[in-house]
């Protein structure tokens, strides 16, 4: 984190990085994500993110956001 000056004496502590937050989705078709929760034994947490459209379980971020 650093502290940034603008007009003034106060300091404004920022932290220094960019977060991407719009990325491209597909929803593969009925037939691929079938097979990929037969291939993963039903377990959703073997699924590869390709798979995933919208993941409203785990905290792993391929749901955060969408340009659509």
């Amino acid at each position: 984190m650093a502290n940034v000056k603008f007009f003034g004496e106060e300091s404004i502590p920022l932290e220094m990085h960019k977060v991407r937050i719009v990325q491209k989705l597909e929803l593969p078709p009925i037939e691929r994500r079938l097979q990929a929760i037969t291939e993963a034994g039903n377990n959703t947490f073997l699924l590869s993110n390709a798979d995933v459209f919208m993941d409203m379980l785990t905290d792993s971020g391929v749901n955060a956001m969408s340009d659509q």
